[in-house]
């Protein structure tokens, strides 16, 4: 060919203590990190976080307009079914019909998706199929595009963030290199815990935690050490010499964390018959000293810091050497952008 078509999307993950974007590139069929850039939020309102988007956008200096943003919490549903094998629109009308069974709130308030999952692990038997319906409230939704509005910016779509956290995997899982292990990514935010398994590029089970995230851990070490959370929060992501110290003040909420993250593998495993084999960390608390270590005792599994941007190229003009450091913390941003490659 002659011309090859150039995409661009950006990826906007609005949480409770910052805003973080990644602009992912697609040029013949592989993807550029054509920029990336995190500020703080200055309060936990929309007004908040508006200014902070508005202030990401003007610093990091994104080409893009188009974005796809993620949302998570209580008020977002997913839910795994077994339903018999049917056309796409047959799905469809079955599943709008029938979620009252699997949404707690009035459908009239909810927007709803659904969507058929085939691989190796799917456990559904002859004439079955297993499909993920996805529930989100209107005003949750209503209140991220607040977050936007205002901006340069023009969203695209709306996803979940733990999906994100699977499209993030696999752009940066090359084709035949580690796709068909199962892998959990677990996704340490201030406020949540993201769970997602992926095997055969697939997202089967999504779970959230919110207890044992980077504010228990925070909480934690001002209590024991007698310190402001603005002092534990500095020594939560640079202890210096006082390391140890923080590693014993945070065991607790560790230990409470594998707890459930053994109950989630536990049920995926006997569900699907299948082991989890990789434990891959990502989010601002991934980085905590000894995290990695307790984990993989506890869980006794292999356990890393997820890159997102593993085999991806990056633009000149990319901070690489920032990026890299950065590049826990933003997953769930790159795994939005990864969308691109279905836009």
């Amino acid at each position: 060919m002659l011309f090859s078509k150039t995409r661009t999307l950006v990826g906007l993950d609005i949480g409770t203590t910052s805003v973080k974007a990644v602009e992912l590139t697609e040029r013949r069929g592989k993807l550029t990190v054509s920029g990336f850039g995190q500020v703080e939020v200055n309060g936990d309102t929309p007004q908040a976080r508006q200014s902070a988007v508005d202030e990401l956008v003007q610093e990091c200096g994104l080409r893009g307009r188009r974005v796809v943003t993620g949302i998570s919490g209580k008020n977002v549903i997913v839910r795994y079914l077994t339903l018999p094998i049917m056309r796409e629109e047959e799905m469809r009308n079955a599943l709008m019909f029938e979620a009252s069974k699997y949404v707690p709130f009035p459908l009239e308030e909810c927007v709803l998706d659904c969507q058929r999952l085939e691989g190796a692990v799917d456990r559904a038997g002859e004439g079955n199929m297993t499909v993920v319906l996805v529930a989100a409230r209107r005003s949750q939704i209503a209140e991220q595009m607040t977050c936007i509005e205002g901006t340069s910016l023009a969203t695209d779509a709306v996803d979940l963030d733990v999906m994100a956290l699977g499209n993030a995997f696999m752009a940066a899982t090359p084709e035949g290199d580690g796709q068909t292990r199962v892998a959990a990514i677990i996704d340490i935010g201030a406020s949540k815990i993201s769970i997602t398994v992926v095997a055969d590029g697939t997202a089967w089970f999504t779970r959230e935690l919110q207890s044992g995230a980077g504010r228990d851990m925070t909480a934690a070490i001002a209590l024991r050490l007698g310190v402001t959370d603005e002092e534990a929060e500095v020594l939560k992501r640079e202890p210096g010499d006082r390391a140890s110290e923080v590693t014993d003040v945070v065991t607790t909420v560790v230990d409470d964390l594998a707890n459930e993250l053994q109950l989630s593998f536990d049920w995926f495993e006997n569900q699907f018959e299948c082991r989890i084999d990789r434990v891959l960390l990502s989010g601002g608390a991934s980085r905590l000293g000894g995290l990695k270590e307790s984990l993989a005792h506890a869980l006794d599994r292999e356990v890393e810091i997820f890159d997102p941007f593993n085999g991806l190229a990056v633009d000149e003009g990319v901070d690489a050497a920032l990026l890299a450091r950065s590049a826990p913390r933003l997953a769930i941003a790159a795994g939005l952008a990864a969308r691109v490659r279905k836009a």
